[in-house]
Formats: structure tokens, C-alpha cells, sequence
């Protein structure tokens, strides 16, 4: 299980409450993710 499917498995969840600000935090940590795979994760959070 990647890091995208398991910020998707934990908001279905309630352990968080959205997707993007969670990808903002790792983002500031130096934590790398491709700007498609960015949109597809927001979007199957529909945070888009």
C-alpha cells in the first residue's frame, strides 16, 4: 500500500479530515510526489 492510498484509507476513516493539507505538511517535510499523482489522490478525496 503506497502513501496516497493510505492518507485516502485514513480520511474514509476520520483519522483525518482532508487529504490536501496532509500532502501540503509532507511536502514542507521534503516528501516528494509527482503532481499527477497529487491531483488523482484529490480527487479520489474529492477535494477537488
Amino acid at each position: 500500500m503506497g502513501t496516497g492510498a493510505v492518507l485516502l484509507a485514513a480520511k474514509k476513516k476520520g483519522y483525518i479530515k482532508n487529504v490536501k493539507k496532509e500532502l501540503h505538511a509532507m511536502q514542507t517535510n521534503g516528501y516528494r510526489l509527482s503532481t499527477a499523482l497529487q491531483q488523482r489522490l484529490l480527487t479520489l478525496a474529492r477535494e477537488l
